[in-house]
């Protein structure tokens, strides 16, 4: 499949091109800074854009069978990029074509059960964090549950390095206070999401998280 990757250049965001390279697709990496890419590939192509304006996008996802952005906050400075990429996709979005986005445990779902005690005080903290981590990443959601288009919102909680287990859970999980993911885990994910041909996740926010 060809596959456009938003956010190729951070953490789970490299983990995401090297699984889809190794699973034999054929990728594109949407950066602000193509000198961040360390990654050379015969299937990997590198174009430089911004993210927030659609026509870029537009061109970017022109023959793409999906997009998958593992946009994040690096610093505690006030962004919204994870809202404005998102308008930018759904904007030229076509039928057809998925969107798998990545997000913390911070953004609820109705489908999920009452979380601990812990999960409520980590979800508190997450809201405190200066930057707008927690409003951006609940709006670009929103954005996403409203449109019409294929999407899949993939949740984590706080992630941790470390080689790819694959064996972890997805659903609508019960996360406590200690519940971490494992990003290549949380990648690995991320990509059988958007590669599914049964989209078996389709319009639905799952949770990423270790087996206990």
């Amino acid at each position: 499949m060809n596959l456009l990757i938003l956010g190729a250049t951070g953490k789970v965001g490299r983990l995401v091109v090297a699984e889809a390279l190794a699973r034999g697709h054929d990728v594109t990496a949407l950066v602000r800074n193509p000198a961040k890419v360390a990654q050379t590939h015969p299937h990997l192509t590198v174009i430089t854009g911004n993210l927030k304006d659609p026509d870029v996008m537009r061109q970017a996802l022109a023959g793409q069978d999906a997009v998958i952005s593992a946009l994040g906050h690096k610093s505690l400075a006030k962004s919204d990029i994870q809202t404005a990429a998102t308008r930018a996709v759904l904007a030229a979005l076509q039928p057809g074509q998925r969107f798998v986005s990545l997000t913390g445990q911070g953004v609820s779902d109705p489908r999920d059960p009452a979380p601990t005690l812990g999960a409520r005080l980590v979800t508190a903290g997450i809201k405190l964090v200066p930057g707008g981590l927690y409003a951006d990443g609940a709006a670009h959601a929103r954005l996403m549950r409203e449109s019409a288009a294929d999407w899949t919102l993939v949740r984590s909680p706080v992630m941790t390095g470390g080689a790819a287990t694959h064996h972890y859970r997805v659903g609508y999980l019960k996360i406590g206070l200690f519940t971490t993911a494992r990003r290549a885990d949380v990648a690995r994910f991320m990509v059988a999401a958007a590669t599914d041909p049964a989209g078996k996740w389709s319009r639905q926010a799952p949770m990423v998280a270790s087996r206990q």
